[in-house]
């Protein structure tokens, strides 16, 4: 909805856990692309550079936003955010979101356009990033309360 306020949201409290996490991953990505494609050049990269790259939006600016031909992270925080655009949703559309998700600024939602009527738009207090889990079964494995909401509301599309 809100890329920048998504990475703001990764430097704060426990958050920053998955940052960390998240900019693991995307290390090893970019250290597996310069072995096979000469980013150094095109990006004006070092071991140095990368090294430096310890948050989403210094990760952003360096790398996501000129390898895709974006200006800065700004720019592409700000051509890339959907929230901006849910008003132009024609198709029925489900968003589910959480007010404990790690990764969202909770008050992103305080800013969003009015929603046209194709889109519902479910907030929940819980549910994390992409927990929705409303119990265990009896092998041990998460029951997700988000599946069969999902399903009715794509029944309640068929029909």
């Amino acid at each position: 909805l809100d890329l920048a306020a998504c990475a703001r949201r990764l430097t704060q409290g426990t958050s920053q856990f998955y940052q960390r996490y998240l900019l693991s991953g995307l290390h090893a990505l970019l250290r597996a692309k310069r072995l096979r494609i000469d980013l150094d050049e095109r990006l004006d990269l070092s071991d140095g550079v990368v090294r430096s790259l310890d948050t989403i939006e210094a990760y952003d600016d360096r790398i996501t936003a000129p390898l895709h031909g974006f200006r800065d992270k700004d720019d592409y925080y700000t051509q890339s955010s959907s929230g901006p655009r849910l008003p132009e949703i024609e198709t029925p559309t489900l968003i589910v979101s959480a007010l404990d998700d790690p990764f969202l600024d909770s008050a992103q939602y305080r800013r969003l356009p009015p929603l046209p009527a194709s889109v519902d738009f479910k907030l929940t207090r819980f549910g994390g990033h992409v927990g929705f889990i409303d119990g265990v079964g009896r092998t041990g494995e998460p029951i997700s309360w988000l599946e069969p909401l999902t399903c009715r509301y794509l029944s309640r599309q068929q029909g």
